[in-house]
């Protein structure tokens, strides 16, 4: 089964148009994130203010082991319980999209039916990409030594900051000029391997969470069947997440260009940060169902289609 490039994305679009309950996952993930975020926020406003109370030193904090500790603590949960969202949400909202791509219609009971079954495999997932992505630092490596070997200090480097935060830009341009020039090759040639790396992960373990969900794979089975489909289909896979990640970046940049434009005033500040969130609900949606209509086409499935209906 094949299916053109526009044809998918206008099919996913308006199957997502007909079905605005998918937008309720990430409703639910932003909400749930942003109480978790106060609720961190109030933590660290009741151990920074015990500790400040406690000083003997007005306006400076006392903090004792325990409280960095304790702050420690409480960011390993914080970070923990957003990716648990992150992957319930994330397992919940595919599932979704396989309904709407296979039957034509979903309802919310099921990104708890998907959510519950893959969840913890999402979330390893996540987890594997997130620490393959980070290991791209190592291609800057070579610029960090050399920029520790090109005679600028750590004081100069303060300088630097503090030239900068008092409006003396060329101070600060000299400094840094100074620096980069040193590592400029190191640096460009760093920054384009971290790009090649990264891009080549995206493709490689892009469909790994689909594969999980859709078809109920583990993590390595899931891993298998991507690298399987980029294998098999290189072109098509290619140039199908090109398409993607530039729609993708164009209605964020609309988004922050709105925002900014909306700036001038409490009132318009807010609805130009709702419009952003509005956006990104839809980025996130449109991509969850024009990739998971890819996969089933690439992996055979059978798809809902309205046209079949009507030939009835």
């Amino acid at each position: 089964m094949s299916e053109n490039l526009m044809d998918t994305l206008s099919k996913g679009f308006s199957h997502f148009s007909k079905n605005p309950i998918l937008c309720a996952p990430v409703l639910l993930m932003y909400a749930s994130i942003i109480l978790i975020t106060f609720a961190f926020v109030f933590v660290l406003v009741i151990v920074f203010g015990a500790a400040l109370f406690s000083s003997p030193t007005a306006g400076v904090p006392d903090i004792s082991g325990g409280m960095v500790g304790a702050l420690l603590i409480a960011l390993l949960l914080f970070v923990v319980v957003t990716l648990i969202i992150s992957s319930y949400i994330t397992a919940g909202l595919t599932g979704m999209c396989k309904e709407v791509e296979t039957t034509g219609k979903t309802v919310l009971s099921d990104m708890s039916k998907y959510g519950n079954k893959s969840w913890f495999r999402v979330l390893i997932s996540t987890v594997l990409t997130g620490l393959l992505s980070a290991l791209s630092i190592v291609f800057l490596i070579p610029a960090i030594f050399e920029l520790a070997d090109s005679g600028v200090t750590s004081q100069m480097w303060l300088d630097a900051a503090n030239s900068y935060a008092a409006g003396n830009l060329f101070a600060y341009e000299q400094i840094v000029t100074m620096a980069m020039e040193s590592a400029a090759f190191s640096l460009t040639g760093g920054l384009l391997l971290m790009l090649v790396y990264l891009l080549i992960i995206t493709f490689v373990f892009y469909f790994m969470t689909y594969a999980i969900v859709i078809d109920d794979l583990s993590v390595t089975a899931g891993i298998k069947k991507s690298w399987s489909l980029l294998k098999t289909n290189p072109g098509t896979v290619i140039w199908f997440i090109i398409v993607v990640i530039i729609i993708t970046g164009l209605i964020s940049l609309i988004g922050s260009f709105m925002s900014n434009i909306l700036a001038s005033t409490v009132i318009l500040s807010f609805v130009g940060v709702l419009i952003s969130l509005i956006l990104k609900i839809v980025i996130i949606v449109l991509v969850t169902i024009w990739t998971t209509r890819k996969y089933l086409i690439l992996t055979g499935q059978p798809l809902y289609e309205e046209e079949d209906l009507l030939s009835y």
